[in-house]
Formats: C-alpha cells, structure tokens, sequence
C-alpha cells in the first residue's frame, strides 16, 4: 500500500531584532524561536550589533550577525550585510513561502529591506507608542503584510489608516509562573522594592526614591534595588545621599539573571507609565511579586486593586501609600500576588504567543502555496 506524503514545501522565517528588543522583551524572542525550531520551520535569525547573543541560538536556527563597518564603508557593509541575509534565507527557502518578521522598532528598516528584496511578507511587531505616532515608522508600517501589537492599548493607537488595511492580530507575550508566589513570604524579613529598567532621565525614578524616603520613615529597614544602567545613575545617587536613605537603596548595576532577584522580592516598581512595552512588570508578576505601577502603562495585565495597585504618574504620596498598603498588610498584599500570579498563568502561557505566531504565518504563507500548485498540471 502506497503512503502519501505532504508535498507542502517547509515555511521559513526570518526573525530580525536588536538590542532593544533582547532587552525589553528577550522571552519573546526566546519562546519563538524555540517554537518554531519544535514545528520543524526553518529559521534565520538576524541579530544586529550588539545584542546578546546567550540563549538566541537554539536547534536549527542559521545565525547571522551584523558588524557594520565605520564610515565611510558602512554603506557598502549594510548592503553587503543585507544581500548575505537575502542569500541565506533563499537558501533556507528553496520553493518554499518566507516570512520576514521584525520583532525589533529599531530594525524596522532592516526587515524591510530583506523583505523586499527577497519578496517575502512582512510581518511586525508593534511594542512602542513611537511605532504608532512617528512618521517614518509608520510609513514602515503600512509596508507589512501583518502587524502584530503586544497590547491592546498599542493596537488602538493605530493610525485609522494602517489598522483599516492590515492584518492586525494582538500577541501577547508569553510567560512561565513560579510554581508560588515570592511577596512577603518571609515576615521576619525586611521588606525588599525592586526596580529593574533603564536609569533615565525620564523615567520618573526621583518619584520612586521620594517614595522609599516616605516609606523608611515608617519602616526603616525597607531596602529598594535598583537594577540597570543608565545616564541619570550619577544624579540619583546624589538623590539617594540628599533624602538620607543611603543604607536602603543599592544599585546592582545591569544584571543578566535579574529574573532571579524577584525570588526575593516583595514589590516591584514601575514609576513611569511605559511608552515602550517591556516585559520586567509582567514577570513580576509571573513571579508572585507585588506591582506598583504608574497609571496608563501598556502592560494591561496590570489591573488596580485585582493584579497590582495603579498611582498617578509623578505623585510620589499617592505612590507611597501604595507600598506603605503592602509593606503594612501581608496578607492584602499576597492576596493581589497570588491574583496577579493567576492572571498571566490564564492570559499570558508561552505555548499561545508560538501557536498565535505561527497561525499568523502560515496564513500569509497559503496564497504563495496555492500559487504554486495552481500552475501544476
């Protein structure tokens, strides 16, 4: 008896990112492109300078990356760099539908360009207000076959124009639970704040220190950590020296394995309404830690009083009651630990962002299919 076989040529795709990306939101990334290397598709990542490359090469997966050569070759080396992605994914190709995916805002440009030139669809995912509002990126935009919004609120901030005419399919990304919850599971233990993000100018962290001095006044022994890196390091040093809590507030620096910290932790602070999505809030939560977070951040997995508590951006009282509510009742506080925790378990699994991802994919793919068979006798 004959067995038959699928003559369906093998889907391919491309998958460009940068630095930006890796560290706002790596377990996309990672949970992808493991995704794909499970479903047997054939992968090429394109990883521009400087971005990490731990944990980005798994399985299958054709690496290549970017060194760019400085001025004045740095045209001919994007060039040169961009017909070598093209030559690669062709290779990885043959007869089967490519797709190019650019997971990255700051390589929009990057993944366009392959796209064209290779005759791929394009796919995008939209993870910044400034994706949505400035000019150039949104002419990139209205390139793509598909967008892909992390959030709700990103996919409302469209243009009419662009929302109108493109496939647009809101991803989530996905996130692995600790098996419990790390808030106040110690109350011997003195109360630990994290903060985990860029060191800005603007992002709101003079806010967050006047915060910790209106929560030390009752609670000495709380310690905030600051993780990251980052411009405005200097000036909150002297802010920390300046409201005398110098021997609660420690800055770490940048941190590889910054997951591990929250296994210790008993609130997480997001000072600033994020503009730009990142994932340290929602693994926060993903970690049984509590959430304190500035109103309007596009992390919609951050509801008051059901998954974290919300304060007006830049009101360092009412922010400081919100830790002052935790640190004070612990049994409130794992309360909305424990909700928060069960919230990104039902929403946010990993195997739902791969399935979503890969559904999106072989749908553009099926007409490029349907073209080639059709021309079969």
């Amino acid at each position: 008896m004959e067995t038959q076989t699928d003559t369906t040529p093998r889907m391919t795709v491309c998958l460009v990112a940068g630095r930006d990306a890796a560290e706002r939101f790596p377990t996309l990334i990672k949970y992808l492109q493991l995704g794909l290397v499970d479903e047997s598709v054939a992968t090429l990542r394109v990883v521009t300078q400087g971005e990490p490359l731990t944990t980005l090469q798994a399985g299958t997966t054709v690496l290549l990356q970017d060194r760019p050569l400085a001025w004045p070759l740095s045209r001919w080396s994007r060039r040169a760099f961009i017909r070598d992605a093209v030559s690669k994914l062709e290779s990885l190709q043959g007869k089967a539908p490519a797709v190019v995916h650019g997971l990255s805002p700051a390589t929009m440009d990057l993944a366009t360009e392959i796209a064209v030139q290779s005759g791929s669809d394009l796919v995008f995912t939209v993870s910044s207000v400034k994706q949505v509002e400035d000019t150039a990126w949104v002419r990139l935009l209205t390139r793509a076959s598909a967008l892909t919004p992390i959030s709700p609120g990103l996919a409302d901030m469209l243009p009419p124009a662009v929302r109108s005419a493109k496939s647009v399919e809101i991803i989530p990304i996905g996130v692995n639970p600790a098996s419990q919850i790390s808030a106040f599971k110690n109350g011997q233990r003195a109360p630990v704040m994290v903060y985990a993000g860029p060191l800005g100018e603007d992002e709101e962290l003079d806010t967050l220190l006047r915060a910790v001095k209106q929560v030390v006044l009752r609670f000495p022994n709380a310690l905030l950590f600051m993780l990251g890196k980052g411009p405005a390091e200097d000036h909150l040093r002297r802010t920390v020296q300046s409201l005398e809590i110098r021997d609660n507030v420690t800055f770490t620096g940048r941190l590889e394995e910054w997951r591990n910290v929250l296994e210790a932790a008993d609130v997480f602070c997001v000072p600033r309404a994020q503009v730009v999505w990142r994932e340290e809030p929602m693994a926060a939560l993903a970690a049984g830690v509590c959430v304190v977070a500035a109103e309007g951040s596009l992390c919609d997995e951050l509801i008051h009083d059901r998954t974290a508590l919300l304060f007006p951006q830049g009101d360092d009282g009412a922010f400081a009651q919100c830790l002052l509510r935790l640190i004070g009742d612990h049994d409130y506080a794992r309360k909305l630990a424990t909700a928060g925790q069960a919230h990104v378990r039902v929403a946010n699994p990993p195997a739902q962002l791969v399935s979503r991802h890969l559904e999106l994919y072989r749908r553009l793919a099926r007409p490029h299919q349907t073209l080639a068979f059709s021309g079969k006798s």
